[in-house]
């Protein structure tokens, strides 16, 4: 079944690439597959003329994220601004509404508008998005002739690994990790892995995330440590006021509620915080992909608040800012895009040692050990005695650093 699918999606990714790319004609009979289009396809001869002038051109960059919202979206739109502004001629292939001088990716919305959607419904959508997705990302790199493509999520599916090498023959890949370490043993994780060997350079946001990439062996591993979104976060009680949240101590849970997140450590620690302050609430506030136990044991606790659906990103500000403490206490993971919103919004966090490197960055709270009475007792001296604010880091070291990184590159590929 998955053989047949993968004919399919070739079949009609060579159909649309002979429509679109109309400045590389490749004659392909109708059993020839990507990979032999891809051998067939020859980079340009290399130019030193931009603009009909002679020297050397201008950094030039074409950035793919398949995201439309959220954490990865609002890093890259960020990033993307900070390049610009060093001068780098950087260009955004993105959903409709984020693409920056290159052509749009399709996409499919996730959130409410599919929320009623059957999971074979939303397959045979992310199927066929593979292919209209690898058709754009190459039109955009033949068309855009870019010094360095740098991905910042999976694009097409299991066409990834073979874009990866077709693009290598024309520049230099970049892939930056967003979340080193897999939450689920799935096939997209693997292919992941997979992709991190075939790209020229891996960019990671600290340290725990360098270690667990460089652990496997591939391409050359750059830490670069994220800035945070420029927007000043909401007032306290403004946000409180406008979210319907009343006066009293208020933690929160935030983002897409799953298993990692050490739900069921938090259902552990809360009875305890309520013996010692019944006045405090928590509030967990998102989305849910997929039920599980430890949620529903959590929801049915006294003094819990259940405030679910899909959060736009300007929600997710708002509820960072309404609490006085925001729990991040994941089993594992190395990043966390829900301590960043805290620290915008000026909210401090209780994060387990899985996220120390990113508390420490921000000075955004404390790091608590993975048991439930020493939650407990984080969680009841956070929402009696405020922890200090989060601290920004100045502006600017993230694309600063890119830009070095990048000029290294071409240095050795120009």
């Amino acid at each position: 079944m998955r053989g047949t699918a993968i004919v399919v999606w070739t079949s009609s990714l060579l159909k649309l690439l002979r429509r679109k790319s109309q400045a590389s004609v490749v004659t392909v009979r109708r059993r020839d597959n990507l990979a032999r289009l891809v051998a067939a396809d020859r980079p340009p001869a290399p130019t030193a003329e931009v603009g009909g002038r002679a020297g050397p051109r201008r950094l030039r960059v074409l950035m793919i994220d398949s995201s439309d919202r959220g954490g990865i979206a609002n890093y890259t739109a960020n990033l993307v601004a900070g390049l610009r502004q060093h001068g780098v001629d950087v260009a955004l292939c993105a959903p409709v509404g984020r693409a920056l001088g290159a052509p749009e990716l399709p996409h499919l919305r996730w959130g409410v508008q599919i929320a009623g959607w059957g999971p074979l419904r939303r397959r045979a959508a992310t199927i066929r998005s593979w292919t209209a997705r690898a058709v754009t990302v190459v039109y955009a790199v033949r068309r855009l002739d870019p010094d360095i493509v740098h991905l910042q999520t999976a694009v097409a599916g299991p066409l990834d690994l073979v874009f990866v090498r077709w693009c290598r023959r024309r520049a230099a890949v970049v892939r930056t990790v967003h979340n080193a370490i897999a939450h689920q043993d799935t096939r997209a994780d693997r292919r992941e892995i997979a992709l991190r060997r075939l790209v020229d350079h891996v960019v990671v946001h600290g340290t725990a995330a360098a270690r667990v990439v460089a652990s496997t062996p591939g391409r050359p591993v750059h830490m670069i440590p994220p800035d945070l979104p420029p927007e000043p976060g909401p007032d306290r009680e403004a946000a409180r006021a406008a979210l319907g949240i009343g006066p009293g101590p208020v933690a929160l849970v935030l983002g897409l509620l799953r298993p990692y997140k050490g739900i069921g450590l938090v259902a552990d620690a809360w009875p305890g915080v309520r013996e010692q302050r019944p006045d405090a609430r928590l509030v967990v506030a998102g989305s849910v992909p997929d039920t599980f136990a430890d949620l529903d044991r959590l929801l049915a606790l006294p003094g819990v608040e259940a405030r679910l659906g899909w959060l736009e990103d300007r929600d997710v500000l708002a509820w960072a800012a309404a609490a006085d403490v925001v729990l991040l206490p994941y089993i594992h993971g190395a990043h966390s895009a829900v301590l960043h919103r805290a620290v915008v919004a000026g909210t401090p966090v209780l994060a387990s040692p899985a996220l120390a490197d990113e508390t420490a960055r921000f000075d955004a709270g404390r790091v608590v050990p993975l048991s439930a009475p020493a939650w407990t007792e984080a969680i009841v001296g956070a929402l009696t005695t405020a922890l200090p604010r989060p601290h920004r880091a100045p502006a600017g070291q993230q694309a600063a650093a890119t830009v070095e990184l990048y000029r290294a590159i071409r240095a050795v590929r120009p």
